[in-house]
């Protein structure tokens, strides 16, 4: 059986059903392997992640803080050892460079601001959570 399906000029085409089913699966397969050639999200680097991982306690524990006292902490250390069984905070007399898995905290009374740095080869790297927007922005130290 043929089916007109389109009018080239003033002439009509026509395919039979199984061109019209060969077509159609040809299409599908194009589109999806389309779809799946997209590139896959960026992981986030080791030291990245490691921060992420090393925050989400600290986070959780300054939010309980908060919910228990109706306040934040004024300095990390007050959540240890009811909160966290320890916490490293920047040293402000030590180097940068000696302050990779530590966090600087930033309290205010309604938010609070927690930052991790690292380093890459050429580069140092903060990463800035808002408990506001409760969200991490990355800066890129030259």
């Amino acid at each position: 059986m043929m089916r007109k399906i389109s009018r080239l000029g003033d002439s009509w085409v026509y395919l039979s059903l199984d061109a019209m089913r060969v077509h159609t699966i040809t299409f599908l397969i194009t589109a999806c392997s389309l779809a799946a050639c997209q590139a896959p999200p960026l992981r986030p680097p080791p030291e990245e992640e490691a921060g992420y991982r090393n925050a989400a306690p600290v986070i959780a524990a300054i939010d309980t803080y908060h919910r228990d006292h109706g306040h934040y902490p004024a300095r990390l250390n007050q959540l240890v050892p009811h909160y966290l069984p320890r916490v490293h905070q920047i040293d402000a007399s030590r180097s940068w460079e000696d302050q990779t898995g530590r966090f600087q905290y930033y309290p205010q009374r309604d938010r609070y601001g927690l930052d991790f740095t690292y380093y890459s080869s050429s580069q140092s790297h903060m990463m800035c959570y808002d408990s506001q927007t409760k969200k991490w922005e990355h800066v890129v130290i030259d």
